[in-house]
């Protein structure tokens, strides 16, 4: 319905919040999929200070955090993750906020650098219970999706040099996917010597994953090329 935008700034800290208004029209069903009760829900999507120094900037709290050269689909900007509810919108207003501590320095005016840590998975938001969206993404059971180890913090950095017309960056991200993936099928029998199964339990799982990343920005006279490209494993 609507967004409330904050900033307040004294001296070298800034603090910045973003909350949103959303509605929600129930159905007939929606109370087999979904338990809340309430029509009317605030969103923080952000809420974080900034601390500025002679050297770079600190940030921590909840921050959505946009990586990459290119402006829209880039494969290196997997830090915040997708709202699929706002899938349709552009740029951040897509993105959800993530709990986490973050720094960009620079060294001269032509070189940059930075690092961003999350204690938490960070997962997109998937539209389950919205029968009016228009994408239905099936969707499993919590208990069948394998835990995520809750002491290895998601971590990214990158470094980035400027030239007169090209800027070109290198970055590398450690964590776990954002989407679950199948990971494989347990099988029960009636017992130990029995040939006929008598039920297929599916098991998915959130890999972990590391990106090393590449990207730039060139001026070509009116036109600006961008570009990036991610190795995953």
């Amino acid at each position: 319905l609507f967004n409330f935008n904050f900033q307040y700034s004294k001296d070298e800290v800034d603090v910045i919040a973003d909350f949103a208004l959303e509605f929600l029209l129930k159905d007939d069903t929606f109370y087999l999929e979904n338990s809340n009760s309430q029509d009317f829900t605030m969103d923080m999507r952000e809420l974080y200070m900034t601390w500025y120094t002679n050297s770079g900037e600190l940030s921590v709290g909840k921050k959505i955090h946009s990586w990459g050269s290119a402006d829209e689909n880039s494969p290196l900007d997997n830090i915040s993750p997708i709202d699929y509810l706002y899938l349709f919108e552009s740029g951040t207003d897509r993105k959800l906020g993530v709990y986490s501590l973050s720094y960009d320095g620079f060294v001269g005016d032509n070189f940059k650098y930075g690092f961003v840590i999350s204690p938490l998975h960070n997962t997109h938001r998937l539209p389950k219970g919205y029968k009016d969206f228009p994408i239905q993404i099936p969707l499993p059971n919590a208990y069948r999706i394998m835990e995520v180890p809750k002491d290895e913090p998601e971590f990214a950095t990158y470094f980035q040099q400027s030239f007169d017309n090209v800027d070109l960056r290198l970055s590398y991200f450690r964590g776990y996917d954002r989407t679950f993936s199948f990971t494989g099928l347990n099988l029960f029998t009636e017992s130990l010597v029995s040939d006929n199964p008598t039920e297929l339990d599916t098991v998915y799982s959130y890999r972990k994953t590391q990106v090393l990343g590449f990207g730039g920005t060139a001026l070509a006279g009116p036109i600006i090329i961008r570009a990036d490209f991610g190795l995953f494993e």
